[in-house]
Protein backbone atom coordinates (compact mmCIF):
# COMPACT_ATOMS: atom_id res chain seq x y z
CA UNK A 1 0.00 0.00 0.00
CA UNK A 2 2.72 2.30 1.03
CA UNK A 3 4.51 1.85 -2.46
CA UNK A 4 1.55 2.38 -4.35
CA UNK A 5 0.89 5.79 -2.35
CA UNK A 6 4.14 6.93 -3.67
CA UNK A 7 4.12 6.12 -7.23
CA UNK A 8 0.93 7.80 -7.02
CA UNK A 9 2.78 11.18 -5.82
CA UNK A 10 4.62 10.84 -8.76
CA UNK A 11 1.97 10.32 -11.50
CA UNK A 12 0.17 13.25 -9.41
CA UNK A 13 3.52 15.47 -9.52
CA UNK A 14 3.83 14.63 -13.64
CA UNK A 15 0.41 15.60 -14.04
CA UNK A 16 -0.56 12.73 -15.63
CA UNK A 17 -3.39 12.41 -18.10
CA UNK A 18 -2.61 8.15 -18.84
CA UNK A 19 -1.93 5.67 -16.84
CA UNK A 20 1.19 3.61 -17.31
CA UNK A 21 1.42 1.01 -19.78
CA UNK A 22 4.60 -2.03 -20.73
CA UNK A 23 6.73 -1.21 -23.83
CA UNK A 24 8.61 -3.74 -24.93
CA UNK A 25 12.36 -3.64 -25.88
CA UNK A 26 13.80 -4.09 -29.44
CA UNK A 27 16.76 -2.46 -30.05
CA UNK A 28 18.12 -0.83 -33.39
CA UNK A 29 21.75 -1.25 -34.25
CA UNK A 30 21.88 2.77 -34.74
CA UNK A 31 20.39 2.97 -31.37
CA UNK A 32 22.73 4.90 -28.67
CA UNK A 33 22.65 4.98 -24.88
CA UNK A 34 20.42 8.34 -23.42
CA UNK A 35 19.53 8.99 -27.20
CA UNK A 36 16.23 8.29 -27.37
CA UNK A 37 15.18 11.27 -29.23
CA UNK A 38 17.89 11.32 -32.32
CA UNK A 39 17.17 6.86 -31.79
CA UNK A 40 13.64 7.46 -33.08
CA UNK A 41 14.01 10.06 -35.73
CA UNK A 42 16.67 7.97 -37.08
CA UNK A 43 14.07 4.82 -36.92
CA UNK A 44 11.75 7.06 -38.60
CA UNK A 45 13.59 7.68 -41.55
CA UNK A 46 14.28 3.92 -42.12
CA UNK A 47 11.01 2.35 -41.20
CA UNK A 48 8.26 5.65 -40.94
CA UNK A 49 5.87 5.15 -38.08
CA UNK A 50 5.89 8.35 -34.92
CA UNK A 51 7.74 9.74 -32.33
CA UNK A 52 5.95 9.11 -29.04
CA UNK A 53 7.14 11.11 -26.59
CA UNK A 54 6.90 10.59 -22.38
CA UNK A 55 8.64 9.19 -19.71
CA UNK A 56 10.28 6.00 -18.49
CA UNK A 57 9.37 5.18 -14.96
CA UNK A 58 11.91 3.86 -12.74
CA UNK A 59 11.99 2.63 -8.78
CA UNK A 60 15.27 2.65 -7.11
CA UNK A 61 15.77 2.14 -3.26
CA UNK A 62 15.27 5.85 -2.29
CA UNK A 63 12.98 7.00 -4.80
CA UNK A 64 10.53 6.62 -7.71
CA UNK A 65 11.76 8.55 -10.75
CA UNK A 66 10.53 9.41 -13.85
CA UNK A 67 13.03 10.32 -17.29
CA UNK A 68 11.90 11.87 -20.39
CA UNK A 69 11.64 9.65 -23.29
CA UNK A 70 10.54 9.17 -26.65
CA UNK A 71 9.78 5.66 -28.17
CA UNK A 72 8.82 4.26 -32.00
CA UNK A 73 5.36 3.75 -32.75
CA UNK A 74 4.90 1.72 -35.58
CA UNK A 75 1.97 1.82 -38.14
CA UNK A 76 -0.60 0.07 -36.17
CA UNK A 77 -0.20 2.16 -32.91
CA UNK A 78 1.65 -0.29 -31.05
CA UNK A 79 4.47 1.90 -29.19
CA UNK A 80 8.47 -0.15 -29.21
CA UNK A 81 11.45 1.14 -26.94
CA UNK A 82 14.39 1.29 -29.04
CA UNK A 83 16.72 2.81 -26.88
CA UNK A 84 19.18 1.06 -24.49
CA UNK A 85 20.17 1.71 -20.83
CA UNK A 86 22.28 0.32 -18.12
CA UNK A 87 19.30 0.87 -16.20
CA UNK A 88 17.40 -1.78 -18.27
CA UNK A 89 17.82 -5.45 -17.01
CA UNK A 90 14.89 -6.99 -18.78
CA UNK A 91 13.27 -6.39 -22.10
CA UNK A 92 10.60 -3.77 -21.32
CA UNK A 93 9.97 -0.61 -19.68
CA UNK A 94 7.24 1.32 -17.62
CA UNK A 95 6.17 3.89 -19.86
CA UNK A 96 3.92 6.98 -19.71
CA UNK A 97 2.71 9.03 -22.34
CA UNK A 98 2.89 12.51 -22.54
CA UNK A 99 0.63 14.52 -25.29
CA UNK A 100 2.07 17.34 -24.21
CA UNK A 101 5.91 17.82 -25.00
CA UNK A 102 7.89 17.78 -27.95
CA UNK A 103 11.83 17.23 -28.08
CA UNK A 104 13.37 20.68 -29.54
CA UNK A 105 17.01 20.10 -27.62
CA UNK A 106 16.09 21.22 -24.83
CA UNK A 107 17.38 19.52 -21.49
CA UNK A 108 15.12 17.77 -19.51
CA UNK A 109 15.70 16.65 -15.99
CA UNK A 110 14.33 13.81 -14.20
CA UNK A 111 11.23 13.94 -11.75
CA UNK A 112 11.82 12.24 -8.33
CA UNK A 113 9.58 11.52 -5.36
CA UNK A 114 11.40 9.79 -1.72
CA UNK A 115 10.11 6.65 -1.29
CA UNK A 116 11.42 6.51 2.28
CA UNK A 117 10.79 8.16 5.88
CA UNK A 118 14.03 9.47 5.90
CA UNK A 119 14.50 13.31 5.23
CA UNK A 120 17.90 13.53 4.03
CA UNK A 121 16.76 11.69 1.01
CA UNK A 122 14.56 14.64 0.03
CA UNK A 123 18.06 16.89 0.10
CA UNK A 124 19.46 14.58 -2.00
CA UNK A 125 17.06 15.20 -4.72
CA UNK A 126 17.21 18.16 -4.34
CA UNK A 127 20.88 18.38 -5.08
CA UNK A 128 20.16 16.11 -8.30
CA UNK A 129 16.93 18.82 -9.29
CA UNK A 130 19.84 21.65 -9.05
CA UNK A 131 22.36 19.62 -11.68
CA UNK A 132 19.00 19.40 -14.16
CA UNK A 133 18.02 23.11 -13.90
CA UNK A 134 21.82 24.17 -14.89
CA UNK A 135 22.13 21.13 -17.47
CA UNK A 136 18.44 22.42 -19.16
CA UNK A 137 19.99 26.49 -19.61
CA UNK A 138 21.90 24.72 -22.38
CA UNK A 139 20.24 23.43 -26.03
CA UNK A 140 21.33 20.08 -27.61
CA UNK A 141 21.62 20.87 -30.94
CA UNK A 142 23.16 17.22 -31.93
CA UNK A 143 22.84 13.67 -30.67
CA UNK A 144 26.43 14.24 -29.47
CA UNK A 145 26.73 15.41 -25.65
CA UNK A 146 26.56 19.10 -25.15
CA UNK A 147 29.72 20.60 -24.79
CA UNK A 148 29.40 22.88 -21.64
CA UNK A 149 31.44 25.85 -21.05
CA UNK A 150 34.57 24.87 -18.47
CA UNK A 151 32.91 26.90 -15.71
CA UNK A 152 29.06 25.04 -15.63
CA UNK A 153 31.00 21.46 -16.51
CA UNK A 154 32.80 22.21 -12.79
CA UNK A 155 30.23 23.76 -11.31
CA UNK A 156 27.94 20.43 -12.31
CA UNK A 157 30.93 17.87 -11.24
CA UNK A 158 30.94 19.61 -7.65
CA UNK A 159 27.00 19.19 -7.67
CA UNK A 160 27.78 15.68 -8.53
CA UNK A 161 30.54 14.99 -5.99
CA UNK A 162 28.24 16.16 -3.59
CA UNK A 163 25.16 14.06 -4.43
CA UNK A 164 27.83 10.95 -4.56
CA UNK A 165 28.31 12.18 -0.81
CA UNK A 166 25.04 12.41 0.18
CA UNK A 167 24.32 9.00 -1.47
CA UNK A 168 27.16 7.14 0.61
CA UNK A 169 26.15 9.12 4.00
CA UNK A 170 22.44 7.81 3.33
CA UNK A 171 23.19 4.27 2.33
CA UNK A 172 26.42 3.26 3.50
CA UNK A 173 26.46 5.26 6.84
CA UNK A 174 22.55 4.88 7.12
CA UNK A 175 22.45 8.34 7.72
CA UNK A 176 19.35 10.49 9.00
CA UNK A 177 18.02 13.89 10.33
CA UNK A 178 19.84 12.62 14.23
CA UNK A 179 23.04 11.43 12.73
CA UNK A 180 26.42 12.94 12.79
CA UNK A 181 26.53 15.21 9.95
CA UNK A 182 28.32 13.88 6.97
CA UNK A 183 30.64 17.57 6.90
CA UNK A 184 32.89 15.28 9.82
CA UNK A 185 33.30 19.20 10.62
CA UNK A 186 30.84 19.24 13.56
CA UNK A 187 29.66 17.33 16.55
CA UNK A 188 25.81 18.05 15.15
CA UNK A 189 23.76 16.27 14.10
CA UNK A 190 22.83 16.73 9.99
CA UNK A 191 19.34 18.01 11.13
CA UNK A 192 21.17 20.79 12.85
CA UNK A 193 24.18 21.62 11.02
CA UNK A 194 24.16 21.25 6.90
CA UNK A 195 20.42 20.38 6.97
CA UNK A 196 20.22 24.05 7.86
CA UNK A 197 22.62 25.86 5.25
CA UNK A 198 22.84 23.07 2.26
CA UNK A 199 19.69 24.59 0.29
CA UNK A 200 20.53 28.30 0.58
CA UNK A 201 24.34 27.46 0.31
CA UNK A 202 23.65 25.67 -3.20
CA UNK A 203 21.16 27.81 -4.15
CA UNK A 204 24.01 30.79 -3.84
CA UNK A 205 26.53 28.64 -5.82
CA UNK A 206 24.49 27.74 -8.88
CA UNK A 207 22.71 31.90 -8.82
CA UNK A 208 27.08 32.55 -8.93
CA UNK A 209 28.07 30.16 -11.52
CA UNK A 210 25.03 30.73 -13.96
CA UNK A 211 25.08 34.78 -13.71
CA UNK A 212 26.86 35.44 -16.91
CA UNK A 213 24.73 33.10 -18.76
CA UNK A 214 21.32 33.93 -17.48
Amino acid sequence: MKSETFKEKLLTKLKAEFEPEIVPIKLEKHSKEKNCFFNVQKKLTIDGGKIHYGWILHENELFYEAERHAVWENSVGNLIDITPSQKLNNNKITFLSDNNFEYKGQYVGNVRVNSTNNKIVDDYIYILEKIDFIKALFIKKNEDDINYPIDIKIAIEKLVNQSNIYYTFIKTHKGTERTKCLCGKSDKNYKNCHGKIMKNDISKFIKKTIKAYC
